[in-house]
This record gives C-alpha cells, sequence and structure tokens, in this order.
C-alpha cells in the first residue's frame, strides 16, 4: 500500500464523522466516477477489484488524479485482499490518515474471491456446489472484511452490481449482485444506500422511497425531490458529515 496519503491524525480537520454508502446499480451506471468525487473530502484509496479503474481515472482532470491511489486487486485472493485491508487499518491504528475516503469496487467480486477461497479445490469439479457449512465460510469471511471496514475512521463507498431475478409472479426482482445471504445485509450495515439506475432519459439515484433496491440516507433533504431521488449526483450532499483531510 502507498504511504504517499499519510499524515498525521491530529492535521485532519474532521475526525468524528464520517459516512458509509453502499452504491448498488448496472455497469456503466456511474458508480465509480461518483465514488471518486469523493476527492472533496480529501484523498481517495480504491480496492479495485474489477480492475476497471484505470480507464475511469484517466477521464479525471489532472488535480483530481493526484488525491487518487488505487491499488489492482482483480488477480489478488480473498486473503490477500483482506490483508491489505487489515494494513490499512494498522495505518490508521498507528496516528496516520492514509486517505479521508476508502471505495470498495465491487463488492460483487469481493463476494465472488470469498466463494473461491471457500469452495478450495472443489471448484474443479463444475458440478460441485457450496454446502451449508461452506456458505457459513463465506458469510463469516465477509463479516471479518466488513467488520474491519466499519471500524475505520474514513469514509467508506461499498459499489455493487445489481441482480436482476424473476419471482414466482413472474415478475423481475432487484438486489445486490452476489452469492449467498450476506449481500442482503450490506444495506443494513451502512449509514446511506443508494440505487443509480437508467430512467425518463437520463440516470438517477434513489435515496429514499425505492420499493427495488434498498434506498436511505441521512442526507438533507434539500438534495431530495419528493420522489426520493437525489437532486445532484455529487457527495457535496455529505460534505456536513463526512470525514475530511485537506
Amino acid at each position: 500500500m502507498s504511504k504517499a496519503f499519510g499524515t498525521p491524525l491530529t492535521d485532519s480537520k474532521n475526525t468524528s464523522n464520517k459516512f458509509e454508502l453502499l452504491q448498488c446499480g448496472d455497469t456503466g451506471s456511474g458508480k465509480t466516477t461518483r465514488s471518486l468525487d469523493a476527492t472533496r473530502f480529501g484523498p481517495v484509496f480504491v480496492m479495485d477489484l474489477d480492475g476497471k479503474l484505470v480507464s475511469t481515472a484517466n477521464e479525471l482532470d489532472a488535480d483530481q488524479k493526484k488525491l487518487i491511489h488505487f491499488e489492482d486487486l482483480k488477480s489478488k485472493t480473498m486473503m490477500e485482499v483482506t490483508k491489505l485491508l487489515k494494513e490499512i487499518k494498522a495505518e490508521f491504528d498507528s496516528g496516520k490518515v492514509p486517505f479521508a475516503t476508502l471505495v470498495i469496487d465491487t463488492f460483487t467480486i469481493l463476494n465472488e474471491k470469498a466463494y473461491i477461497h471457500a469452495m478450495g479445490k472443489k471448484l474443479d469439479d463444475p458440478k460441485a456446489k457450496a454446502t451449508f457449512d461452506e456458505w457459513g465460510v463465506i458469510g463469516n469471511i465477509l463479516l471479518t472484511f466488513f467488520n474491519t471496514l466499519h471500524s475505520l475512521p474514513c469514509n467508506i463507498i461499498v459499489n455493487a452490481h445489481v441482480a436482476k431475478n424473476e419471482n414466482a409472479e413472474g415478475k423481475t426482482v432487484l438486489g445486490v449482485e452476489g452469492m449467498g445471504s450476506f449481500r442482503n445485509k450490506i444495506a443494513k450495515k451502512m449509514t446511506d444506500s443508494h440505487y443509480l439506475y437508467f430512467e425518463m432519459g437520463k440516470f438517477q439515484i434513489k435515496a429514499a422511497k425505492s420499493a427495488a433496491l434498498p434506498a436511505n440516507s441521512a442526507v438533507n433533504k434539500k438534495f431530495l425531490d419528493n420522489q426520493g431521488r437525489l437532486l445532484t449526483p455529487s457527495l457535496e450532499i455529505f460534505d456536513e458529515r463526512a470525514f475530511k483531510n485537506e
């Protein structure tokens, strides 16, 4: 992990507030681009599990690029990803502030890595299915990861893809894409949950009143319309309560 952003904890302007945001949306809905707007609060560290951040970062201006560090973790195992997170925690615990915001991009791949770790050599058999105990291992791996994540004194953004399934009535049901039940618990562990989607000819962000995916936010109501949609995609909505390291 890069130490370039390390500054003494006492130099941080805000050590008491933070937001923890889950962003759900299809590929291309703007999750990653919106995450990088977190540079408004200070340096951003991205755990790039999808390995797609480079193309997005290339579109940023020079000043914003200087505030972003990403670790390409596409080829890393779940244990290697968890080790990196523990190293980040150790740096905060030592009295340094390596960044203001940590981005997990995406939970979907993180979930897949946990599945691969729990299944081990069973994956050599294409017909193999996870047992009840193995699903328990997957859940515990993710729980340990998220407990460490939530303990960090910085803003947290977790991006996730949207799964579309058909229920018994033939209707499309949306959810967080992944395997196992842990994906259904993430929204409750975060302070905010936003659903990014395309509707009425433009991209929308649902932050309240959603029947499709968990959507909640403690942001000022001046940023919401009467349908629970955000009036701005900018993370300025968190200016009042974000952790800042400028």
